[in-house]
């Protein structure tokens, strides 16, 4: 969350997409973020397409579609088992 508010978007995921975000996360039971899934829910933090194209060309690794590969994610990036989505990096 801190690298997508430092980035140049025409409107910055602000605390209302964090919490749509944390929702759509918890509603698709992903206790973990891969790529695949921080792809697949850059709806949900970015209103413009314009932004979510520039994230996805700025973060490729992180952004990638490919299929059958996962990758661990960074430790800034994993949830804790049993506490808040966003209590580590946001």
């Amino acid at each position: 969350m801190q690298r997508l508010r430092k980035m140049d978007l025409f409107k910055l995921p602000g605390v209302a997409e964090t919490i749509d975000w944390s929702k759509a996360l918890v509603a698709l039971d992903k206790m973990t973020l891969d790529p695949q899934t921080v792809n697949d829910t850059l709806g949900t933090l970015l209103k413009y397409q314009d932004d979510i194209t520039r994230v996805r060309a700025a973060t490729p690794s992180a952004c990638s579609r490919r299929s059958g590969r996962s990758s661990r994610p960074p430790r800034s990036l994993r949830w804790e088992k049993s506490g808040h989505p966003l209590a580590r990096g946001s």
